[in-house]
């Protein structure tokens, strides 16, 4: 990917258009890599003020979506949220969104509990979405996901339930 095609998946054709829930959507969902020196120079030119208050936008619907029954993915994007964030130069936001979109959409780790398929997160936090219109309950096992390389200490919320009730 190129910059002209870059911002032709933003809808933008310079970076002062980044303006909407829409660019920040297309930026952290789009399916193809995006290699971290263009998130570079994306960052560098727009007003990085916006730039991070979509970023949380973005963030508060993704937690928004999450069923209660999975607290663990619930608590591990919330870190992420916090991560990307916090961040306050261009480099070490692009930093954590290439790391941020690698988890999310380009790497499958999502395993499909009815067909055995693995699919990225993205698209299984958008089937769960879609089932509660559908009426249909899909069965994802997320725990390969868990697997996000992070600064911290890694607790799962499940382990701690399943170990007091033993």
């Amino acid at each position: 990917m190129d910059k002209m095609e870059l911002y032709r998946v933003l809808d933008i054709s310079e970076p002062d258009e980044f303006t909407y829930y829409e660019n920040m959507a297309s930026l952290l969902e789009e399916d193809q890599l995006i290699e971290q020196n263009l998130l570079d120079d994306l960052l560098r030119e727009v007003d990085l003020d916006h730039f991070k208050m979509l970023l949380q936008s973005y963030f508060d619907e993704f937690l928004n979506r999450i069923p209660d029954e999975e607290s663990d993915l619930y608590f591990l994007a919330d870190t992420m949220r916090r991560s990307v964030t916090g961040c306050e130069d261009p480099e070490s936001i692009s930093d954590a969104i290439y790391h941020f979109r690698k988890w999310y959409v380009i790497t499958p780790s999502v395993r499909d509990v009815n067909t055995g398929e693995e699919i990225c997160v993205r698209d299984a936090r958008y089937n769960i979405s879609a089932a509660s219109f559908l009426g249909k309950k899909p069965e994802y096992d997320f725990r390969k996901a868990f697997d996000y390389d992070m600064d911290g200490y890694d607790v799962s919320v499940r382990d701690m339930i399943e170990a007091a009730d033993r």
